[in-house]
This record gives structure tokens, C-alpha cells and sequence, in this order.
């Protein structure tokens, strides 16, 4: 077997002479090809909403909740968070159909909602209801899902409020903490 010349651990790269060009001038062999390229995106026509649960909490709260239900709405760059005590589909229908009344009522409802994989009858009757679109991220494709980066967000900014609170204080009242 031979392995040399696989993995090269000199450097090919050769410093680029040409400097940079702000309006650089086209080469008179490059072929044209008539194609343009356009996306159009209406705010309102595409306000987008994403939403995940996160892991289970280490402690039980005094009110049974376990999971944390994070909704990250798009155009408004919110991330809003509510405690839940499982991870069934009428729990988590209740906390979507709360966070969506809160946007619906300051006028920020979005009309698109990005979902993981998982999706119970219950969350896609409330989808129907409030006439919101729906799409669920394919399975192992967590970047797809801006909500995954909102639980890392929420859960960084938790973190350093349960930091800063008073040694005493109960962690069975982390619920609490959450609004």
C-alpha cells in the first residue's frame, strides 16, 4: 500500500499577487451567459416563526415543569420562552398557541412556521386555525431550524441570570425566573 502524497502537509497556496480591484474590468474571452439572478422577499407575505423544546431541565420545578418550549420569531428577532412539564403534543400546541397570541396581539403574528420533525395533529389543528403555514425540518438537519441557535442563545443568557442569583435561592423555582 502506499500512503504517500494522500495527505500533504505542505501548504499549495501561493501568495495572490494582483491587487484588489474594487471595479475590476472583464476579460474580453469571458463567454456570455445571460443569466440574472433574483429572490424577492416580502416581509409580510413571509414573517417566519421557529420553535423547539430543549433538553430536560435537571430539576423538577415546584410547578412540574421539565422542558422549556423556546418560539424564535424571525422578523422580530424575539426569543420567547415558556416552561412546560412534558413534551406531548397538546403541551407544546398550548405554549405555540400562547407565544402566537402574544405576537398576534402587538401585530407581529407570523404566517410561516418552521417546526422540527416532530409535529403532532394537535400543533398542525392550531396551524390550520390561526392560518398559518407550516414546515418541518428533515430529521438530523438541526441548522435548518434558526430555533436550535435560539435555545443555545436562551440558554447562555439563563445560565448567567441563575449565575447571579442568590445562593439561596430554591432551583425548583427556575420557572420563575423564565418571564
Amino acid at each position: 500500500m502506499q500512503f504517500q502524497n494522500l495527505h500533504s502537509t505542505k501548504t499549495k497556496y501561493e501568495a495572490n499577487t494582483s491587487t484588489l480591484d474594487i471595479a475590476p474590468t472583464q476579460k474580453s474571452s469571458n463567454p456570455r451567459t445571460n443569466n440574472a439572478f433574483l429572490t424577492l422577499i416580502d416581509n409580510k407575505e413571509f414573517a417566519r416563526s421557529y420553535s423547539d423544546q430543549t433538553g430536560r431541565f435537571p430539576i423538577t420545578s415546584s410547578r412540574g415543569n421539565k422542558y422549556i418550549f423556546i418560539f424564535y420569531d424571525y422578523d422580530v428577532n424575539a426569543i420567547l420562552a415558556i416552561a412546560i412539564p412534558n413534551r406531548q403534543g397538546s403541551t407544546i400546541c398550548e405554549a405555540w398557541t400562547k407565544t402566537y397570541k402574544q405576537l398576534h396581539k402587538r401585530g407581529y403574528a407570523p404566517q410561516l412556521h418552521i417546526i422540527d420533525n416532530e409535529c403532532s395533529n394537535d400543533i398542525k389543528q392550531a396551524f390550520t386555525k390561526y392560518n398559518v403555514s407550516f414546515q418541518r425540518v428533515p430529521p438530523h438537519i438541526h441548522r435548518r431550524n434558526a430555533a436550535e441557535r435560539a435555545i443555545q442563545t436562551w440558554k447562555s443568557h439563563f445560565i448567567a441570570g441563575l449565575a447571579t442569583c442568590d445562593p439561596s435561592f430554591p432551583l425548583s423555582e427556575w420557572d420563575h425566573l423564565i418571564p
